[in-house]
């Protein structure tokens, strides 16, 4: 059997099947294939990644989705085993997050506390369950370390995402998961898909959990580079100069 013209070591071809573009196996061995750009060398060529996938049992194994797969004893995702407390419910919802009838998942990981069974992602950054809001988010200093905790008192029957960070429910604002100053989640709402930073209400303005105090919604302007200005001051983020 062949990925892109690369043989398949020790596959039987007779009995070998693609189960997707990136998953094939035989009646013993599962495959995870690739063809990527390797974007941390801004490299423009694309590159050909073919790996046997160990431990996998290849008579229950089977692709799902998003290049995710599970068999019975694991799931899996660009090849990689995990351990998922569920795998027959075990279902993935998008590249970051899944879910089993147990618990929600944020890249390939657990998130405590969470309840599977009505576990849902609202936006890249916030997912919710019958109980709580979390707010999600990967560490560019830690990408090893993404995780996903519990905004404290928020009332998750209300909440609502108003944009890439910002959300709000019956009674307050958030920037990712801490409350704004100040904030009327009644007429709050994120800058735009370019200022994703910055935020507002009917009379504040705020960039990341900061309020910019004293400025005037009425002309304040976004400049460049974390400048801004209103009528009367000109801001670096929320610091008046």
């Amino acid at each position: 059997a062949y990925y892109r013209g690369i043989p398949l070591t020790g596959i039987n071809g007779a009995a070998f099947n693609a189960l997707d573009d990136h998953y094939g196996k035989d009646q013993s061995y599962v495959f995870y294939c690739d063809n990527y750009l390797d974007f941390n060398l801004f490299d423009t060529k694309r590159k050909d990644k073919v790996n046997r996938v160990l431990a996998a049992d290849a008579g229950s194994f089977r692709a799902i989705k998003d290049e995710y797969a599970k068999d019975k004893f694991r799931a899996y995702h660009k090849g990689v085993g995990f351990a998922v407390a569920d795998v027959d419910s075990f279902e993935p919802l998008d590249n970051m997050f899944a879910k089993d009838k147990k618990v929600g998942y944020y890249f390939l990981k657990p998130i405590s506390g969470s309840e599977g069974s009505s576990f849902e992602v609202l936006s890249t950054n916030y997912v919710k369950d019958r109980q709580n809001v979390y707010c999600a988010r990967k560490d560019t200093d830690d990408p090893s370390a993404p995780s996903a905790d519990v905004i404290k008192g928020v009332d998750s029957r209300s909440f609502t995402v108003v944009g890439m960070y910002h959300a709000a429910d019956k009674t307050r604002a958030y920037y990712q998961d801490k409350p704004l100053e100040a904030a009327d989640p009644a007429t709050f709402s994120e800058w735009g898909d370019s200022n994703v930073n910055y935020a507002s209400d009917s009379i504040h303005i705020y960039i990341e959990d900061r309020l910019i105090r004293g400025a005037d919604k009425a002309s304040f302007r976004l400049l460049t580079d974390g400048y801004a200005q209103d009528s009367q001051t000109v801001y670096y983020e929320d610091e008046p100069i």
